[in-house]
């Protein structure tokens, strides 16, 4: 009687350890499966680059392919496509610069070993591209907009504040004797400048290295003056980054006695 409870022991164990390795292998089967509403996002922002305040990240649509067990612990909210703009060179003419999305721009909660076994179906991303558009935001006004005319693609938009700010010559000293200043005109009077944001908000104009009227006769022709150098904390530039200076013309007059 003992040996005939022995044997249906060891059959009873056979069959839990036989259902355990079909229960494995159901884990293992490949399966796929669809996330719909997955954000695609951008890291690693290029300085003074900035998203639109009220942008919403674009959505895509991707099969997965992998091990049962590692598809069904995907949460999709903790799902999506990250761009890393560190590694990609921006258009700054406004013109799109199209990326196609990719198995390794997927992020998601798995560990990096369940991770490993999943995998993006081939083709199916929809939209596959994102195009990303880089855009100058002049601060006197609204954002711009930007659409999408492609339905393959999604639109990525980026902004690069700028603002025109008002040049100013300061002088010192007084003009030779005998001779009034009538008039100085500055060319351009306004150059547009791009950098931080915060910088660019809190100020109106920039000045010019001072002018020594002393050294200005009538016959002196137009006089190039560059640019002070900005004050610290001010990190901000021309948007033509070859403008370096303003051209000033003054004229004097004899004194009226």
């Amino acid at each position: 009687m003992s040996r005939l409870t022995s044997n249906l022991g060891l059959k009873f164990a056979a069959l839990l350890l036989a259902v355990g390795i079909v229960w494995m292998k159901g884990q293992d089967r490949i399966n796929r499966r669809t996330l719909t509403d997955v954000p695609v996002t951008v890291e690693n922002l290029p300085r003074f680059y900035y998203l639109p305040e009220a942008w919403l990240s674009p959505q895509v649509r991707v099969t997965l392919l992998g091990a049962r067990n590692s598809l069904e612990l995907i949460r999709p909210d903790l799902s999506s496509f990250r761009i890393d703009l560190s590694k990609i060179a921006l258009p700054e003419d406004g013109s799109p610069l199209n990326v196609i999305l990719t198995n390794e721009m997927f992020r998601t909660n798995l560990e990096p070993r369940d991770r490993a076994r999943i995998s993006i179906v081939d083709d199916s991303i929809m939209p596959s591209q994102a195009a990303i558009t880089v855009a100058y935001w002049d601060l006197a006004e609204s954002p711009p907009s930007f659409e999408t005319t492609d339905p393959a693609k999604i639109t990525i938009p980026l902004l690069r504040v700028q603002k025109l700010l008002t040049i100013e010559a300061p002088r010192m000293g007084t003009p030779p004797d005998g001779y009034d200043l009538k008039s100085i005109a500055i060319d351009p009077e306004k150059i547009a400048f791009t950098g931080d944001r915060a910088a660019l908000s809190r100020i109106q104009s920039v000045s010019t290295v001072s002018l020594d009227m002393s050294m200005i006769s009538p016959n002196t022709p137009p006089v190039f003056l560059p640019l002070e150098r900005m004050e610290k904390g001010m990190d901000i530039h021309p948007v033509q980054e070859n403008i370096r200076g303003v051209t000033v013309t003054l004229k004097l007059g004899k004194k009226e006695k």
